[in-house]
């Protein structure tokens, strides 16, 4: 199971297309999960949560293997960039902060 945050922004959508047809369990966690209709997606289940909520975020974490936080660049982004890798201290967590890779670089990695 893949977490993924973001997904409603630019470069996230462009990540859940490109993940949507292969054949990945991915999790999306979203503050409101109105905001994005997976039933277009086979392989997705949403999960409501917020970077400022350890117990939303460990909730979204659980069965994940690995994971990929995208946030805007924001005052707290430093805070909730700690409280994410806090909650994900599993060692099999695989952790990708990194919003400047390449699209065909996310999928070789995830998949």
């Amino acid at each position: 199971m893949i977490l993924l945050t973001g997904v409603t922004g630019t470069t996230g959508s462009l990540l859940l297309q490109a993940l949507k047809n292969k054949d990945v369990p991915m999790r999306a966690m979203l503050r409101d999960p109105s905001k994005l209709n997976s039933s277009e997606i086979a392989n997705l289940e949403i999960v409501e949560g917020d970077f400022d909520n350890e117990a939303s975020l460990a909730k979204a974490m659980t069965g994940v293997e690995k994971a990929f936080m995208l946030m805007p660049n924001i005052e707290e982004q430093l805070d909730n960039e700690k409280r994410f890798i806090d909650v994900a201290k599993k060692p099999e967590y695989s952790i990708w902060l990194n919003s400047l890779l390449r699209e065909l670089m996310l999928i070789h990695m995830l998949c």
